[in-house]
C-alpha cells in the first residue's frame, strides 16, 4: 500500500517537477541504487534570488556521502532522487534508514560551495526507504539573518471530550544564521489556549516546544489560528491553523501499530528488540491492565502494573525475542485493555532461533563491575557486524567480560556489557582489580581472526574501578589478501 500511495504522489508530481538529466559535474554523486527516497524542493535561493542554470543542489548523508545531486537547468519546483545505500557492497554508498539530509549549493558563476538549509512542508525530514518528501524551500544567505520554521502549520486535535483538555506539543525552529526572537504568541479562539509569557530567543540550528491546549466548550466543530511574532525579517507572523471537534461521547479506543512483528533470525541466548505502539485514540483515557505472552521467550520491558494512556496518546512497548534453540517460534502477545469495544487485542510473533558459538566464552559474574560503552567499533574503517564479538581483558590476559554485536544496519552501536571484577573470595585473580588498564580484542567471525584494536576513551575513568562507566571507540586493521578464482573448471579449445 505504501508503495502504491508513494507512485500515485510521485506520478501527480512528475508532470511539473524537473528532474534534472545532467550528470553534476561538481558534487558527483553515487552510482544509483535500487532502494531511494524523493524531494520535491519548490524553490532553491542564495539571498532570495532562484539558482541560476548549471546551478547544482547536492544532498549528503552525515557522513559526507553525496547520495543525490540536480543541475538546475530548469525552472523548479526540482525533484532530486537520494539513494539509500546498497547493501551488496562493503563501503557505505548512501543513506541509512533514519539518517538526516544535509544539504549543499554550488554557485556557478562564483564557483562557491555553500551549505544549505531546508524548510520541510510535508513528508519525513530523514531517509526513508519510499520516502516522498516536499520541501518549501532551499535557502542560503551570505548575511546572518533568523529563519523561523514550526513542526506543522496546521494542529488538528480531532475529537475531544467536552471540557476535557487536549494538549498537542508544537516545536519552533530556527533554521536560520542568526539567533531568532520570539516576541508573542497568541490564539483567536479562546478554546485553544497557549502559555506564553516573555520573549524567547532560539539560537541557530536549535530549537523549543511549546503546548497549546484545546478545551471545547460544546460537541460542534472549531477552527482558529496560533500567531507566532518573531524578528523574522520574511515571516515576522507566522499563522498555523488550529482544528478541533468537541464531543460529549468519552470513551478509550485502543489501537495498535502492529498485529504481526517478524523477528526473523536470531542467535540462540541473545535478545533482539522490535518497537509495538499502543495508541489512544479516543476521548478517555485508557488503561492497559495485561500484557499475555503465550511463550516465554518472548516478553516485554514491562513490570507487571497496569499503566493509562491519556486520550490521543501513544506508549512505545519495546518487545524481546531470546530464542533459547534454534527452531522456528510461533506465538501471540495478547493486549488487554478496558475499551469498551476490543478489551483485548491479539499480536502474532514470529521468530527463529539460530546457532551462533561464542568465540570468547565467559561465565563468571560477580557482583562488582565496570560498565563499557562502545560507540562506535570499526575494522577497516567498517563497522563491526552481527556474530562479531568484543572482548575486554584484564593486563593479565584474564577475560572479564564479553559481548556479540546484534542488530540490523544502524542498530548495532552503541553497545554496553561490563568489565567483571575479581570476586575478592577466591585464590585465583578472576576479573579486575582497582586501577587496572582495559585490553581489548575484536574477534571477525567472517575471518575467524583476532584483532587487537586501538582504543579511543570517549568519557570516563581510564582505568576499571567498582561502579565506573567509561565509553569507548575501537578501531583496528586486518590484513586482506587477494583471491584468485576461475570461472570454468577447464579451458576448451
Amino acid at each position: 500500500m505504501k508503495f502504491q500511495i508513494n507512485f500515485l504522489v510521485f506520478s501527480i508530481f512528475a508532470s511539473f517537477v524537473f528532474f534534472s538529466t545532467a550528470y553534476a559535474d561538481y558534487f558527483n554523486p553515487v552510482n544509483a541504487h535500487g532502494s531511494s527516497h524523493i524531494l520535491l524542493i519548490n524553490e532553491a535561493t542564495i539571498d532570495d534570488a532562484d539558482l541560476e542554470n548549471n546551478d547544482e543542489i547536492g544532498v549528503f548523508t552525515p557522513d559526507g556521502v553525496c547520495a543525490g545531486a540536480l543541475v538546475t537547468n530548469s525552472d523548479p519546483p526540482f525533484g532530486i532522487t537520494v539513494w539509500g545505500d546498497d547493501p551488496d557492497s562493503d563501503e557505505i554508498e548512501g543513506f541509512l534508514e533514519g539518517e538526516r539530509f544535509y544539504f549543499k549549493f554550488y554557485d556557478t558563476s562564483e564557483d562557491a560551495e555553500f551549505v544549505a538549509h531546508a524548510q520541510f512542508i510535508a513528508g519525513p525530514q530523514d531517509w526513508t526507504l519510499d520516502g516522498i518528501s516536499r520541501i518549501s524551500r532551499l535557502f542560503y544567505y551570505t548575511e546572518p539573518i533568523p529563519v523561523i520554521s514550526v513542526s506543522s502549520d496546521t494542529l488538528d486535535f480531532g475529537i475531544v471530550g467536552v471540557d476535557r483538555p487536549a494538549i498537542i506539543n508544537m516545536t519552533i525552529f530556527n533554521i536560520g544564521f542568526d539567533t531568532l526572537t520570539i516576541l508573542n504568541v497568541v490564539t483567536d479562539d479562546g478554546v485553544y489556549s497557549v502559555e506564553f509569557d516573555d520573549t524567547v530567543s532560539i539560537a541557530p540550528e536549535t530549537e523549543i516546544s511549546i503546548d497549546i491546549t484545546f478545551t471545547p466548550g460544546e460537541d460542534i466543530d472549531y477552527q482558529g489560528s496560533l500567531t507566532i511574532s518573531s524578528n523574522d525579517p520574511a515571516d515576522g507572523e507566522l499563522e498555523v491553523i488550529l482544528l478541533g471537534i468537541g464531543t460529549y461521547d468519552i470513551e478509550p479506543n485502543i489501537r495498535l501499530s502492529d498485529n504481526v512483528i517478524e523477528f526473523g533470525e536470531w542467535p540462540v541466548g541473545l535478545q533482539r528488540p522490535e518497537s509495538l505502539f499502543i495508541y489512544n485514540d479516543g476521548t478517555d483515557s485508557l488503561t492497559i491492565s495485561d500484557l499475555v505472552f503465550d511463550d516465554n521467550v518472548f516478553h516485554a520491558e514491562w513490570d507487571g502494573s497496569e499503566f493509562k494512556l491519556p486520550p490521543r496518546t501513544q506508549f512505545e512497548l519495546t518487545l524481546y525475542f531470546q530464542p533459547d534453540s534454534a527452531i522456528v517460534y510461533e506465538s501471540q502477545l495478547t493486549v488487554v485493555s478496558d475499551d469498551p469495544d476490543e478489551d483485548s487485542l491479539a499480536v502474532d510473533l514470529t521468530g527463529t532461533g539460530i546457532d551462533l558459538d561464542r568465540h570468547y566464552f565467559f561465565q563468571a559474574w560477580f557482583e562488582s563491575n565496570h560498565t563499557i560503552h562502545i560507540n562506535e567499533a570499526l575494522i577497516n574503517d567498517l563497522a563491526l557486524v552481527t556474530g562479531d564479538e568484543i572482548a575486554i581483558f584484564t593486563p593479565d590476559n584474564i577475560l572479564a567480560g564479553a559481548v556479540i554485536v546484534s542488530g540490523g544496519i544502524g542498530e548495532r552501536f552503541p553497545v554496553g556489557f561490563a568489565a567483571y571484577g575479581d570476586d575478592g573470595e577466591s585464590e585465583r585473580i578472576e576479573g579486575f582489580r582497582l586501577g587496572e588498564d582495559f585490553i581489548f580484542q575484536i574477534w571477525v567471525r567472517s575471518a575467524d581472526e583476532e584483532v587487537d584494536p586501538e582504543v579511543e576513551i570517549i568519557e570516563g575513568p581510564d582505568t576499571w574501578r567498582d561502579g565506573g562507566f567509561t565509553a569507548f571507540n575501537l578501531t583496528g586493521e586486518r590484513e586482506l589478501f587477494p583471491r584468485i578464482g576461475f570461472s570454468e573448471v577447464g579451458l576448451h579449445y
